[in-house]
Order: C-alpha cells, then sequence, then structure tokens
C-alpha cells in the first residue's frame, strides 16, 4: 500500500485544499492508499479518510517541513514501505492506478520531470512528486536539519530559486542521488494561467506534438496530475470543469470559505 505524505502549513490553503486531493485520487483509483497529513492546524480535515499528524510548533519555512517526511519512520511508516510525497496545490484527473502500484527498486527515488520549467538546468524534478522507500532516503533529512536556516537560504542566494521561501525542491534534486525513477512526463501538468502559450509550446516540444495540453476546457488525456502554480492561479479561484467538481460539492463561496478557515 502506498502512504501518500502531504504538507498544510500556514494559512495559504484551507483544509478543502488536502481534502479534495484524497477525493481525487480515491475518485481515480482502485489500488489502496492511505493518506497524510503533516499539519499545525488540523481544522476542516478529514479524519475520517486521513491520518493526521499535528505539530502546531513546525520548526522549518512553510514547505521545508516536507523535508522531513524523509526522516526513518516518519508518522509510524515502517522501513521499505513505499511513499509518495504530494503538494496540496494539485488534483488528480486520471487514472492514478499506475503511480499508486509502481514498485521502486531497493535505493531507488520516484519523480518526474518539470517539463514547463525553464530552469531544468539547475533543478530537474518537481518537490511536489516524490516516491521513495521509508528509510532509504533518511540522509536527506539528517542533511537539512544539520544546518536548516543555512539550506532554507542557500538556492534564493545563489539565483537558483526565487521567492521569500523556495529550494526545497532544488535541495531534495541535488542530494537525492542518481538511482532515480521518472515517471512519464506527460502524466503530470501545470496550470498557470498567464503563462498558458508557453506551456502549450513546452508541451508540443516535449511531451506530446499531436495532443493540445489544455484546450477547450480539457485537458490531455494523459494527465494523471495537474499543478496550480502560484498564488493567482490558486485552485479555488479557477473556473475550470475539473476544479469545480470538487469545488462545488462543499457549496459555499471560496472566498469567504478561506477566510473563515484562516481564522
Amino acid at each position: 500500500m502506498m502512504h501518500i505524505l502531504t504538507l498544510k502549513v500556514g494559512p495559504k490553503y484551507s483544509s478543502a485544499y488536502v481534502n479534495n486531493l484524497y477525493k481525487s485520487i480515491r475518485d481515480n483509483s482502485t489500488a489502496p492508499f492511505q493518506m497524510h497529513c503533516y499539519t499545525d492546524d488540523m481544522e476542516g480535515l478529514d479524519r475520517q479518510n486521513i491520518n493526521i499528524i499535528q505539530n502546531p510548533f513546525m520548526k522549518y519555512r512553510l514547505q521545508w517541513n516536507k523535508v522531513e517526511f524523509h526522516r526513518e519512520m516518519f508518522a509510524g511508516i515502517m522501513p521499505g514501505e513505499q511513499c509518495l510525497i504530494l503538494d496540496i496545490d494539485q488534483l488528480c484527473i486520471g487514472d492514478f492506478d499506475p503511480i499508486l502500484t509502481h514498485k521502486l527498486e531497493e535505493g531507488q527515488f520516484g519523480c518526474f520531470t518539470r517539463w514547463w520549467s525553464r530552469l531544468q538546468d539547475v533543478c530537474r524534478i518537481n518537490g511536489g512528486f516524490q516516491m521513495f522507500r521509508m528509510g532509504e532516503t533518511d540522509h536527506l533529512w539528517q542533511t537539512f536539519k544539520s544546518d536548516p536556516d543555512w539550506w532554507s537560504n542557500y538556492y534564493i542566494k545563489r539565483g537558483e530559486a526565487f521567492g521569500k521561501v523556495n529550494g526545497e525542491q532544488n535541495f531534495i534534486d541535488n542530494h537525492v542521488g542518481d538511482n532515480r525513477y521518472y515517471f512519464p512526463k506527460e502524466w503530470f501538468g501545470k496550470y498557470n494561467s498567464d503563462d498558458m502559450n508557453v506551456i502549450q509550446r513546452q508541451w508540443f516540444e516535449e511531451c506530446d506534438p499531436y495532443e493540445p495540453f489544455f484546450i477547450g476546457g480539457e485537458f490531455a488525456s494523459s494527465l494523471k496530475l495537474l499543478h496550480f502554480a502560484s498564488s493567482h492561479n490558486i485552485m479555488h479561484k479557477q473556473n475550470i470543469g475539473i476544479v469545480r467538481k470538487y469545488w462545488e460539492a462543499h457549496d459555499w463561496n471560496a472566498e469567504s470559505y478561506l477566510r473563515k478557515d484562516r481564522q
């Protein structure tokens, strides 16, 4: 069984992001999985279906807390069991069984090439998707916790990551080693309303020269996981069919709900 590890920290995303990610995977898979959520605030989370690990005193800066998922026996997961880190600003939109049932070789790290990025030369992987066997990547945690402040700023200072808090995926890419399994890049996509022409061109060049990435409100049939990029592309604001499938089910005004969840 795959253990899916998610992080909800800070006020940016409501609990609905975690719950809807769970529902989207459930709706697109038959394979068993257990979802875990590491969070500083468990209010509103689906406790019946998601294992909540609450820590109101998280030490590290936002997404850097994900590195702790690599700590041996995190959440009581036994050594050798397969784990998949997923960011919560994503939705599963296609058959997820080939991912949930994939068996890594010993010491192997599962990832995919972020084909849409102009910075693949400095960071090839997307940190929102990391597959590993528990215990085999503990060195990532040991390295980071030895000097978390230094690492949290390192890639920004080098100009390889941007924003106030970033560089976690660069850290993983630089330290995980070369024994990797790259999942088909056409299974993964990024939605950014300001950059869709570039994304469409990159998709044709690197993934599929025949079927468009996004046209007429529909995404390419090969896609299994869709990432919504940057704060102005936050998922609950997008008027796209696959998003409405999950967000309209709550029958609430998304903006008011988000404010309520932050209180």
